[in-house]
């Protein structure tokens, strides 16, 4: 993954952390496993936002 370029990649771990901050929508953006992972360890909460 690392070896592709950006454009390539998707979204970026950035453009995630900006949704939750700003308070728009993110969990159709990463995989369920990440989205519920996100929220066990408090990471959207710590971020100011939890959507």
């Amino acid at each position: 993954m690392w070896k592709k370029a950006p454009h390539e990649k998707g979204i970026s771990g950035r453009a995630i952390r900006q949704a939750i901050r700003q308070g728009n929508a993110w969990k159709d953006k990463v995989p369920p496993p990440v989205a519920e992972l996100v929220e066990q360890l408090g990471i959207a909460r710590r971020l100011g936002q939890n959507h």
